[in-house]
């Protein structure tokens, strides 16, 4: 007889399915996944949090194929059977998923069909690509441009989610951290380019989370992207440095770190809900040399900085595979008003700073190679190639052979265009 779900399970299914209507309605993965967990009142690491986790994320991957099984079913992706299918096709419990299949009187085969999607063929190849990546269309037609048929790679790429830890070796040092790790059952390996980031190959994260390596500031959550994004800066003790959009404040805690808590580090940010995220970042990371400003970096508020790092609000389209929800809120995405507003934040901070790194994650060159030819031309910066390891940007624009790109395909972390501008 197949097993009925535990409560823990019908909960899970309760959470998912909130996660899901939020994300419908605009909101990132995270968030949805927070604001669900509180209206149960459960913490993030118990097992009905997690296994919720866990299938809102894997039905998101799939949440085009879960559209067309949903016709067959007369159902939406936020409907409780879709759910629960999915969770037991997702555990590969294959006697209570038979059983759910035929009480829902569907054969089992156009489940299997759907899902390894043998029954999705079409002759447009974007089209294809889009149901079976469940990536909006526009983007994976834009990428077949850029990348040609390594696009597949990269959209394989966005079905695993690298984790990857920084240590803060202003509290504890890497030969440390690694060992408090492998008490926890978290096998990492030292990244060969930035000595203090550690890739997970083997482990739970909510351990980590759990511990006090995180609630003591020992260790962050960080992508090597983001890392990379703040060598390229090459922040050094003494000199005085700005983040110009610090919230929630990974890069500002590393930048800090780098400067060996000496100096003068800014951390300006629009919004005040964020700035307590990045309050808590510094306080946790034991920083003492950094003046948190609110404010609007569009704008020119700073004078006599040395280096200076605007990481803008973009469409994240390099951050699909760490943030799932991407996949629904990038169908409507308004690339036109990033730009603007990425425009505005560059040529402002090219006025506070002699040298600036901007770094964006993104995958689209409106956002990136084409923005630096426009700032090259029209307001007299120079491009220089960043200190870091990366592929060349994309070609046909001035700056390609001096911008670095990071793919999720080649780098293992999130798509980044990481540019140096000069004055």
């Amino acid at each position: 007889m197949p097993k009925s779900l535990c409560s823990e399970e019908k909960v899970a299914i309760e959470l998912t399915r909130d996660i899901v209507l939020r994300i419908k309605e605009g909101a990132s993965f995270k968030r949805a996944f927070v604001e669900a967990i509180r209206t149960k009142r459960l913490a993030p690491t118990e097992r009905a949090s997690r296994l919720a986790y866990k299938v809102a994320a894997e039905m998101l991957k799939s949440y085009k194929k879960l559209e067309l099984l949903g016709e067959v079913m007369r159902s939406s992706m936020s409907s409780r059977p879709l759910i629960e299918l999915f969770m037991l096709y997702v555990g590969k419990r294959q006697e209570e998923l038979h059983a759910k299949l035929k009480s829902l009187g569907l054969q089992p085969e156009i489940l299997f069909l759907i899902m390894k999607g043998n029954a999705l063929r079409d002759t447009d190849l974007a089209r294809h690509l889009s149901i079976k990546y469940s990536l909006p269309l526009w983007f994976t037609r834009r990428m077949l441009e850029l990348l040609g048929n390594e696009a597949i790679k990269l959209f394989e790429a966005f079905l695993i989610t690298p984790r990857w830890l920084r240590v803060n070796t202003l509290k504890i040092s890497v030969e440390n951290a690694i060992r408090r790790l492998e008490r926890l059952e978290v096998v990492v390996v030292q990244d060969e380019e930035f000595y203090e980031l550690l890739r997970v190959e083997r482990g739970e994260l909510w351990r980590v989370l759990k511990s006090d390596l995180t609630r003591k500031g020992l260790i962050f959550l960080q992508d090597r992207a983001s890392v990379a994004a703040v060598h390229a800066l090459d922040p050094r003790p003494g000199e005085v440095v700005a983040d110009l959009c610090a919230a929630p404040g990974m890069k500002t805690t590393l930048i800090g770190q780098l400067m060996e808590n000496k100096g003068r580090l800014i951390a300006v940010d629009i919004s005040a809900r964020r700035l307590n995220s990045l309050l808590r970042s510094i306080r946790r990371a034991g920083l003492s040399n950094v003046t948190v400003v609110r404010g609007d970096s569009r704008k020119h508020l700073l004078k006599e900085v040395d280096k200076a790092i605007v990481d803008a609000p973009c469409t994240s389209t390099g951050a699909i595979a760490q943030d799932p929800s991407l996949r629904l809120r990038l169908e409507d995405v308004d690339i036109v008003r990033y730009v603007r507003i990425q425009e505005m934040l560059l040529r402002s901070s090219i006025m506070m700073s002699p040298i600036v790194i901007y770094s964006v994650c993104s995958l689209l060159p409106e956002e990136g190679e084409r923005l630096v030819d426009y700032l090259i031309s029209s307001h007299g910066v120079k491009a220089e190639k960043p200190a870091i390891k990366g592929s060349r940007g994309y070609r046909g624009y001035t700056c390609s052979d001096h911008v670095v790109r990071l793919f999720p395909h080649l780098h293992k972390c999130q798509g980044f265009l990481i540019a140096k501008l000069v004055a």
